[in-house]
């Protein structure tokens, strides 16, 4: 499992090419770093029609790396939304029910989940199990990325917002990233110990990790 942040560019002026080489830079991409550009599908849905940047999966950085876009225009209006389920009560065996997708309109979806309307997308995805020498987890090192990703854009006069998936959802613009974690342990080489254990990490260690080795055969090996 992973924890997936985002940021929105919410104005033009930098282009996705930028917004990618910058968090590239941030993660410590190599010149050999590689990725591949995908245009969208015209003719598909709201999310088939996003043309992307992504990087290449497993070259042993801290965050898995793609930045949507709609090829310098705004993000469509009705991808404004959010797709929503009917809760069906519990089944025999006490499990949750829901029923397909729904589509919400703008009052039916509460505001901090609406995903604001932008021009590219930055998506940071890093493993709950991830630890840096000084301790550090996911929630951390994302704080300092969105931090100095933040600070970058803010000194080109854009503004932009970023998405906290622990249930949150969309920032207001200037919310502190410390609310994610402590940004100065989250960087790369950083010798500060974190401020408090990232909860997301004791989250995994704790629930996450025992549901997982409950369901597999005595002895077997797990790379988490």
């Amino acid at each position: 499992m992973t924890l997936d942040s985002r940021i929105m560019v919410l104005d033009p002026g930098v282009s996705p090419r930028e917004c990618f080489d910058k968090m590239a830079e941030l993660l410590g991409a190599p010149d050999t770093y590689q990725f591949s550009e995908t245009p969208g599908n015209p003719l598909g849905d709201d999310y088939e029609r996003r043309s992307q940047i992504g990087a290449a999966p497993m070259q042993g950085l801290p965050a898995w790396l793609i930045v949507y876009h709609w090829d310098g225009e705004q993000m469509p209006e009705h991808r404004h939304t959010k797709w929503c389920h009917e809760y069906l009560g519990k089944d025999e065996n006490e499990e949750v029910k829901f029923s397909d997708k729904l589509e919400c309109d703008e009052e039916d979806t509460p505001k901090k989940f609406r995903t604001p309307r932008g021009y590219v997308e930055i998506s940071i995805d890093t493993a709950y199990g991830y630890q840096a020498e000084n301790r550090a987890g996911c929630g951390d090192l994302h704080a300092w990325l969105i931090q100095e990703f933040g600070a970058w854009l803010d000194s080109k006069g854009i503004r932009w917002q970023w998405y906290d998936e622990s249930g949150d959802g969309w920032q207001a613009p200037g919310t502190p990233v410390q609310k994610l974690g402590d940004p100065e342990a989250g960087r790369p080489g950083s010798d500060k110990f974190p401020a408090k254990r990232d909860e997301r990490m004791l989250w995994f260690e704790n629930a996450v990790k025992p549901a997982i080795l409950s369901q597999l055969p005595p002895g077997a090996e797990v790379q988490w």
